[in-house]
């Protein structure tokens, strides 16, 4: 159903119904946040947790944790006083207030969640438990049913990017090899079996992101990428496996390939016409090589009317153009709207989820939202199709320019898409020959 349709009341209506321990999980926060308000309107106890950083009085970072720094942290004190806090807190519903109520106590606010959240699965018969997909695995087995929120965030992976560069950096000041940096399963390993020396040294952090180190370790697709230059993780956030109680999935956007699962569907109340050229052509970079400049003029006849938000796979991708374009790498997500320049945005860049720009002319596609087809091929064979991606990353990419009135005029520059437009007439948006 739609964005801001009530799917979350819904879904509280069924599970008051119901009745149970139901786990509720999202990757995004302000969906959980709706979602808690929704279960307070249907008086669902429920509770909104989160992860360590967020909860951690000392202000550790992901990394932290992995030096073990909880052991060695005065707040980390004993298991039994842990248990008796959460049991006072028994009638809270957010990790805020758990927060500051173990501080009060000179107790670790997370283990402080944990012990309640066992608490609260134990002694009640219908709760609900809001929390992370990263989660799940912790407490699954508890619970009689799960509620995906964001679903289709199980079905878009979300890059990770290391410069070949800081890679090569890191594997001198470690003493390995570095001729293997463009060998991105075998730099994986080196940084699993050297993540403790890279964690304890200082020497890295001019130079890399150890978050992105971290994110690209965990990543289950990895591969080299020869334009950028660079390491790509592809992270995918999964389901637990084995559980045998209630599932339900829900999204605005759910993919192609779970359509023929059992759905209740909510048209749009509107359509969004999409615009594909009468002269449009493949936006690859083979064709690019031999007809630029035909690219070049077909985009440049919609940059001369208005603001355009472009979306591409890489900046490498688009022309050089006569129109005043400024990229993602270069602009900060406040300034994207008060800027006079047409924005460029990566369809799995930083913008990719959770950002609106609403205040463009126009919304250009300037190629298919696809990745390099040996990882497509992987992608496809953890169930992940291309339909799925395509008609996912361009419905999102569309909806990044929504609501605007007057509604901004959208344009699939590549030819491709008239491929998927049967499927993305599904989620209200038409194509159009221009």
């Amino acid at each position: 159903a739609p964005t801001g349709w009530g799917k979350s009341y819904v879904v509280s209506a069924v599970i008051k119904e119901l009745k149970g321990r139901w786990l509720w999980a999202s990757s995004l926060l302000s969906a959980l946040m709706a979602a808690g308000g929704a279960l307070d309107a249907f008086g669902v106890r429920r509770l909104l947790s989160t992860g360590k950083e967020r909860l951690c009085i000392m202000n550790y970072r992901y990394v932290d944790f992995l030096r073990n720094v909880c052991s060695r942290c005065r707040f980390n004190v004993n298991i039994k006083l842990f248990e008796d806090t959460a049991r006072e807190l028994i009638n809270i519903s957010d990790y805020a207030e758990i927060r500051n109520y173990a501080e009060t106590r000179s107790l670790c606010p997370y283990y402080t969640q944990e012990a309640l959240i066992k608490e609260l699965l134990s002694k009640y018969d219908d709760v609900v438990v809001l929390m992370h997909y990263n989660r799940l695995g912790k407490y699954i087995r508890r619970v009689s049913g799960v509620v995906i929120d964001e679903a289709h965030n199980l079905f878009v992976p979300k890059p990770v990017t290391v410069p070949r560069k800081s890679i090569e950096i890191i594997f001198e000041k470690l003493g390995v090899n570095i001729d293997i940096t463009k060998n991105a399963e075998m730099v994986r390993d080196v940084l699993s079996e050297r993540i403790l020396d890279l964690l304890l040294s200082n020497e890295f952090d001019e130079y890399i992101n150890l978050d992105d180190i971290i994110q690209l370790m965990e990543s289950q697709v990895i591969y080299y990428d020869a334009e950028e230059d660079a390491i790509v993780g592809l992270r995918i956030n999964e389901i637990p496996q084995g559980f045998s109680g209630r599932m339900l999935l829900m999204s605005a956007t759910l993919p192609p390939s779970l359509q023929q699962l059992p759905i209740v569907k909510v048209q749009p109340e509107n359509v969004i016409e999409a615009q594909v050229p009468k002269d449009a052509v493949p936006v690859t970079m083979e064709y690019l090589g031999r007809n630029k400049e035909g690219i070049t003029k077909l985009l440049e006849r919609y940059l001369s009317i208005g603001r355009s938000l472009i979306f591409t796979t890489t900046g490498k991708l688009l022309p050089d153009v006569n129109a005043d374009v400024i990229y993602e790498d270069e602009i900060k997500p406040q300034d994207i709207c008060n800027s006079k320049k047409s924005v460029v945005l990566y369809y799995f860049g930083r913008f990719a989820e959770g950002f609106r720009a609403n205040c463009f002319d126009n919304i250009i596609l300037f190629t298919l939202p696809l990745l390099e087809p040996g990882v497509m091929k992987r992608l496809r064979a953890r169930g992940i199709t291309e339909e799925d991606i395509v008609v996912l990353k361009a419905v999102q990419s569309i909806g990044r320019g929504f609501p605007r009135d007057p509604q901004p005029r959208v344009i699939l520059l590549d030819k491709r898409f008239w491929k998927y437009c049967p499927m993305l007439s599904n989620y209200g948006v038409k194509c159009v020959e221009d």
